[in-house]
């Protein structure tokens, strides 16, 4: 259909629907017509956008989202107009919902190369349309951890789309594994819960390094949630604070070295070595000297780095 013609199909339905608004303010139109008015204007308006987008295929993607979401006001003032609330509020408010949802899921599919992207919106509009009817007989627990495996999902599908969005791969797991906590809380003590946390945060950052071994950065995230995700079980031991503490210093030490050996070939990869001699030496220091006089261990570092550089060296 050329321009002309939808200029002329979209001033006829704008008149139409101005007169039909006409009547109604004029109370020309019954009270209980009123609803079907605006059910057919805002229909209307949503068919013209949607025929729009089919007869143009899929160049005027764009008008799928006006479509779908005119569309679905109209069968929201139609549902909540029914007689005797024949549908509850829970199942109006998800139809609304996923009438958002819906076009960037369509546009996704039309154009998954370019548009990837519209997954995103579209399938948390569609976990959240999902709320309202879940609430109706599904546990919070339950009802927590679908959200956020859906949301998760949605980023490893634009993942498996295009190996290229590797990125997707770090918001992905996080959402997926963090689903699992809302069902932890129910069997499991909050120490545990702790360190599956920080695990599950740390697990994409790893994965995304044996994935490309060029995104070495991700080993120092994912190595220093990995330590502090030692913490919680830690203090659930008997072993003193003194020396937990120095145990998290010296296993950030050995991120650090982590970083320095799988870098081995690269002569400006010696870098790491520095901030893992210091933590290795606060780490003995808090287990050997206590939490006051590990200081103490940064004094005799500075006093060598000092006399290094002031001092003549040996031919």
């Amino acid at each position: 259909m050329n321009r002309s013609r939808w200029a002329i199909l979209w001033a006829v339905t704008l008149i139409l629907g101005g007169v039909l608004l006409l009547a109604q303010n004029l109370e020309l139109i019954q009270g209980q017509f009123r609803a079907s008015v605006r059910t057919v204007i805002f229909c209307g308006l949503g068919l013209l956008f949607l025929l729009d987008a089919i007869t143009t295929r899929g160049q005027d993607w764009w008008a799928l989202i006006p479509g779908c979401i005119l569309l679905g006001i109209a069968a929201t003032i139609w549902l909540a107009e029914l007689p005797d609330r024949a549908v509850r509020g829970e199942v109006i408010g998800s139809v609304m919902m996923f009438s958002i949802g819906l076009p960037f899921l369509l546009i996704f599919l039309l154009k998954r190369d370019t548009f990837w992207w519209a997954l995103i919106p579209g399938g948390i509009m569609t976990v959240l349309a999902a709320i309202p009817i879940l609430t109706l007989g599904v546990r919070g627990e339950a009802i927590g951890s679908f959200v956020m495996w859906a949301i998760g999902l949605g980023f490893i599908v634009v993942y498996l789309a295009n190996r290229q969005h590797w990125w997707a791969l770090i918001p992905g797991g996080i959402m997926l594994v963090l689903g699992v906590i809302p069902l932890l809380t129910l069997v499991t003590r909050g120490e545990v819960i702790g360190t599956f946390v920080m695990w599950a945060i740390a697990a994409p950052f790893f994965v995304v390094y044996v994935l490309n071994r060029q995104q070495w950065w991700a080993l120092i995230p994912g190595g220093v949630l990995f330590v502090i995700g030692l913490m919680p079980l830690l203090a659930t031991t008997q072993l003193h604070g003194q020396f937990i503490a120095g145990v998290f210093f010296i296993g950030l030490a050995g991120v650090f070295g982590l970083l320095y050996l799988v870098n081995l070939s690269k002569p400006d990869m010696f870098w790491p070595v520095y901030p893992a001699a210091v933590l290795l030496a606060v780490g003995i220091g808090v287990m050997a000297f206590g939490q006051n006089w590990w200081p103490l261990i940064l004094i005799a570092l500075g006093v060598v780095l000092l006399l290094r550089s002031i001092l003549p060296r040996r031919a």
